[in-house]
This record gives structure tokens, sequence and C-alpha cells, in this order.
């Protein structure tokens, strides 16, 4: 086997190094759309911060993209989206266009915030993650339950990498009905993600 992986993700695929430990740990794992976009292997094995919200959910989903900005940087447009879902705006902002400046005050976050119209912030580092928990009860009767966990590393001083981790699903809930909804789900959630991630490196960047 050979020592990297090809990796699908921003830019097309692309070579990631792996120790023996990732080898061994991405033979069991598929990285590859729509669960996986610009995933490392040894992503599906990190710890999550936001763990203890789904401790056992039916799947995991992971989102990544490096950003030519600053963690602090690339933290604050992570705070906006408390203000709009910076995605696909005639979807699910009604065609407001989710803002292209910061918003005063917008990274003065709590718990049991708003984020993205369907979220509640649970748990949150500044400058390290966001824990989002969907609780929207109409959102929630159409997509089952979902915490998204953005995580923030820095590359060095200027570059960051962006990473989303999603928890959908409960384990307990099986059967054919919840493995086609998911699978949906999942495809639909990678064509607006990918949107969201890519227009916040684009604002960081800027």
């Amino acid at each position: 086997m050979s020592v990297h992986g090809a990796i699908g993700g921003p830019g097309g695929p692309h070579l990631v190094p792996r120790s023996r430990s990732s080898i061994l740990g991405a033979m069991t794992v598929r990285v590859a759309p729509p669960r996986y976009w610009g995933a490392r292997p040894e992503d599906v094995h990190r710890p999550c911060p936001g763990s203890r919200f789904a401790p056992e959910p039916a799947e995991r989903w992971f989102r990544a993209i490096e950003v030519e900005a600053s963690v602090p940087t690339v933290y604050r447009w992570l705070c906006q989206l408390k203000v709009a879902p910076y995605s696909y705006d005639l979807i699910d902002n009604l065609g407001r266009r989710s803002p292209r400046a910061l918003t005063e005050g917008a990274d003065r976050i709590e718990v049991g915030q708003t984020f993205m119209t369907i979220f509640e912030l649970v748990d949150f580092k500044t400058d390290s993650y966001l824990t989002l928990k969907m609780t929207d009860r109409r959102a929630l009767r159409l997509f089952g339950p979902f915490v998204v966990v953005y995580e923030i590393e820095a590359l060095d001083r200027d570059r960051s990498r962006l990473l989303a981790t999603l928890l959908v699903g409960e384990a307990a809930a099986t059967g054919p009905v919840e493995t086609v909804r998911r699978r949906a789900l999942a495809w639909g959630d990678l064509l607006m993600m990918r949107k969201q991630l890519k227009t916040l490196k684009s604002l960081a960047e800027a």
C-alpha cells in the first residue's frame, strides 16, 4: 500500500502523507463524498469536542478546507454564523444575502444563542471551536438529530484549516427508511456545507 492517500476536496484530489497508524485506520474507512470532503484519514479518528452532545450518532461526516488567514480571523467569521448561514442564500436565508462585512458584536457569543436559524450554540472555545445542535422542531422532524462542530487549527501564523464534523442521527434509529434519508441528507449537506466553507474562506482571506 502507498504511504500517501488521494483525498477529495478543494482544488481536487491531493496527496496526504500517512503514518503507519493512519494507514491502518484508513483501511476501514472510505474517505469519499458524500460523507467526506476535504478530509484527511486522521480526521476520522481524532477526538471531537462536541461528541458529548451526540454520544451515539448513526453517522459522522467530515468537511474541511484550508484558509489563508489566521485562526482568530477564521474564528471571527465563524461567529458570523449567528447572523446568517453563508451558504446558498436563496435556499436557507430567504433570499437575503449573507453579510460580506463583519457584523459588530457578532463575536460576543453565549451558549443558548441561535445560529443559522435552526441551530443552538451549546459549547465553544474562543479561537478554537463552536458546537451547534439542531433545536428547531420542524428541522428535527425533517432531518433528525444533528450536531455540527466547527474546529480551527493553525497551519502556520497566517494559514488555518477549518474542519466541520457532523454528528448525524442516532445509532438506535435503523431501517431502510432512515438509511435512505441519511444518504440523501449527506449529499444535500455536502452541497450546502461546501458552499458555506468556501464562502467563509473567501471572506476570511479578503
